[in-house]
């Protein structure tokens, strides 16, 4: 395990750099290089991943997908098989999707 000490010189030099430097000046044997530098230098990125890198301006929307909705069906079923375990899984799916319909989610959007 290779633990990189950051200096406020070094504050805006990548992990890569960084490491390519300790390689070049023999700190670490070549040998002993991480798994992923290989692939990196193979496949550098199209822009250096430095921490100052102004923040691109694209919008990102927010994303629901209709298996949230199971999944999040699917979490109070369980969590309600703790407080509820004489009922069987059926009954427990009929009443977290009752307790979400009291939450105001739509269930079933095409119907």
């Amino acid at each position: 395990l290779l633990f990189i000490r950051c200096s406020r010189s070094g504050f805006n030099l990548t992990s890569f750099s960084r490491l390519e430097g300790l390689i070049q000046n023999g700190v670490i044997p070549y040998e002993q290089r991480p798994v992923w530098y290989d692939v990196y230098k193979a496949f550098p990125p199209k822009e250096e991943p430095v921490f100052n890198r102004p923040i691109p301006d694209k919008v990102i929307r927010p994303i629901l997908y209709p298996e949230d909705i199971v999944r999040a069906c699917f979490m109070i079923v369980s969590n309600q098989k703790t407080t509820h375990p004489d009922l069987e899984s059926d009954q427990l799916f009929s009443l977290a999707e009752n307790d979400l319909q009291k939450e105001g989610t739509i269930l079933y959007p095409n119907n």
